[in-house]
């Protein structure tokens, strides 16, 4: 015996719930589009995101580029030295003026404020401006062409140092009534023995000579001369 089917109206009742809930979904999602496509967009400005306000300081000014600064100034842009070389082939190119009786060598070579110091052993120095000058002047009186063929420098022994910036020297003037300075604002002096300072008993040169660099550009010129020279 089969038993009887039970009633379907449960089932007819839940279909019937499920399409109610579907309908009022529907409604709601309409509304929904309804109401975003009333409201106004937000601006471009109100969708940035800002950051905090942030206090900037301009960047400190750089010192002036130097040559050389006193550890008592603090910060200093200082710039890259020329190397010994450049101090030590000056040396050599002097000599070789020197020989050559070269004016125009000697113009080149020195600052436009040069001066030249004859310090003999036992004497006061004697301090003079213009150093080629004084250079042209010796070269009228004396034979320095006669060293041509004499080992004149010994390149050797030449030493070089480096002067500190405020580093106290030998005053020299830089004009006939202008002040002294040290070491003619020099940067490096770099010095030698001389092999060969007379010929045929005429006295051409000190036993020592000592040129004072100061740089201008990428190069060396001399800024002051020291030589234990005497003029007859």
């Amino acid at each position: 015996m089969v038993g009887a089917r039970p009633p379907r109206e449960s089932s007819h009742l839940g279909a019937s719930s499920l399409l109610g809930a579907s309908s009022l979904l529907a409604a709601s999602s309409l509304a929904l589009l309804a109401s975003c496509a009333t409201s106004p967009a937000p601006s471009a400005a109100e969708g940035v995101r800002r950051p905090d306000g942030v206090s900037l300081d301009p960047p400190p000014a750089l010192p002036e580029v130097a040559t050389r600064a006193r550890s008592s100034e603090g910060a200093a842009t200082l710039q890259t030295p020329l190397g010994t070389d450049a101090a030590l082939d000056l040396l050599d190119a002097y000599v070789r003026a020197i020989v050559a009786e070269d004016v125009v060598a000697m113009n080149d070579l020195h600052t436009g404020d040069s001066a030249f110091v004859f310090s003999p052993a036992g004497q006061v120095p004697r301090s003079f401006p213009n150093a080629p000058g004084l250079w042209e002047r010796r070269f009228a009186r004396f034979d320095y062409g006669a060293l041509a063929g004499s080992i004149v420098l010994r390149s050797a022994e030449a030493k070089v140092r480096r002067l500190e910036a405020g580093a106290q020297g030998p005053a020299i003037a830089t004009s006939e009534d202008g002040p002294s300075t040290p070491f003619g604002d020099a940067e490096v002096v770099v010095s030698a023995p001389l092999a060969t300072s007379r010929v045929a008993g005429q006295s051409l040169l000190g036993t020592e000579i000592a040129i004072y660099l100061r740089r201008e550009g990428e190069r060396y010129r001399v800024s002051a001369v020291v030589e234990d020279f005497s003029m007859p």
